[in-house]
C-alpha cells in the first residue's frame, strides 16, 4: 500500500522534480508518508513491542546520551559521503533545501524498510546465529528499500538506480542494526537521499531552483520530526508497560502461598 500510494501521488505525477509543486507535495507527504509509511508503521512497531515480538533496545536505543553521540557520528559520517562523491553543489542552501525535502521520506524509509521490516525478519530468524539473522535482515530490507523507489518519479525507478539504492540500503543496514538509533540512521541515510534528489534536479534543470530558502519544506521537515518523536514515545512507553506487566507477573510467580495453621 505504502508503495502504491507512493506511485500514485509521487512518481506518476513527478511531484519531487516539481519544485512549485506544492498542493502535490502536500497530499503525498500526508497521505503516503505521514498516514501510511511513518503512522502506521510506527503503530505497527509499537504493536509488537506490546506483544514482546520486538525489544524495544533492538527497535530503538533512543537515550539522549547515546542519541546526541550516534547523531553526531551520522551527520559526520553522511556530510562526509556527500562531499566525496562528486556532488552537484556545495551551496549550504541548496543542500539544506535538498536535505529538508527528502527528510520526510526519509524517515516512513527507515521506520518502514528497517524497523518494521527489518527487526520483523531478525525476529523470524533468530533461530539462527545473531549474525546470520543480521545479514538476512540487512539483504532483504535493503532490497525493500531499492524496489519501493519503482514507485517513486525518474531517475529514481530505473533499474540502474534501484541497483545503486540497494547499495546505499546495505549501508544504512549496517548503521541501524549497529547504532539501533532512528533519528541517527535517518539522518545518515538522508544524506544519501539528498545526493540522489539534488542530482536528479540538476540532470532536470531544476537546481537553481533551490537557492532561495523554501520555508514550507522546512516547516514540512519539521513536522516530521515532531511526528517521529510522538511516535516514539508512544513505542517507548509501550515498551516500559511491557517490562511493568512482566515484573509483576513474575513477582507474582514468585511469592509463596501462606497456608494457616490448623
Amino acid at each position: 500500500m505504502w508503495a502504491i500510494m507512493t506511485y500514485l501521488l509521487e512518481g506518476r505525477i513527478l511531484t519531487l522534480q516539481r519544485p512549485d509543486a506544492v498542493i502535490d507535495r502536500i497530499i503525498y507527504t500526508i497521505i503516503a508518508i505521514f498516514l501510511i509509511g511513518t503512522l502506521i508503521g510506527m503503530f505497527a512497531v509499537r504493536t509488537f513491542v506490546k506483544l514482546g515480538e520486538f525489544q524495544i533496545d533492538e527497535v530503538s536505543n533512543n537515550n539522549y546520551k547515546r542519541t546526541i553521540i550516534t547523531i553526531t557520528i551520522a551527520f559526520s559520517l553522511g556530510m562526509t559521503l556527500y562531499i566525496i562523491q562528486n556532488p552537484p553543489t556545495l551551496d549550504p542552501i541548496v543542500i539544506l533545501n535538498g536535505f529538508c525535502q527528502v527528510l520526510t521520506v526519509s524517515i516512513a524509509e527507515i521506520v518502514v524498510c528497517w524497523v518494521l521490516l527489518g527487526n520483523a525478519i531478525k525476529n523470524s530468524t533468530a533461530e539462527y546465529s545473531k549474525y546470520i539473522s543480521i545479514t538476512i535482515a540487512t539483504l532483504i530490507s535493503s532490497l525493500a528499500f531499492g524496489f519501493y523507489h519503482f514507485a517513486h518519479s525518474p531517475p529514481f525507478n530505473t533499474i540502474q538506480m534501484v541497483f545503486f539504492l540497494t547499495i546505499i540500503g546495505i549501508g544504512t543496514s549496517v548503521f541501524y542494526f549497529i547504532t539501533k538509533n532512528i533519528y541517527a540512521t535517518v539522518i545518515f541515510h538522508n544524506f544519501m537521499g539528498t545526493l540522489g534528489v539534488l542530482n536528479g534536479l540538476k540532470a532536470a534543470g531544476n537546481l537553481g531552483a533551490y537557492s532561495e530558502p523554501l520555508v514550507p519544506i522546512y516547516i514540512t521537515a519539521l513536522i516530521s520530526i515532531l511526528i517521529l518523536i510522538g511516535l516514539d514515545y508512544l513505542v517507548q512507553r509501550a515498551a516500559l508497560v511491557k517490562i511493568e506487566i512482566s515484573r509483576e507477573e513474575k513477582s507474582s510467580k514468585e511469592i509463596t502461598p501462606i497456608i494457616p495453621p490448623n
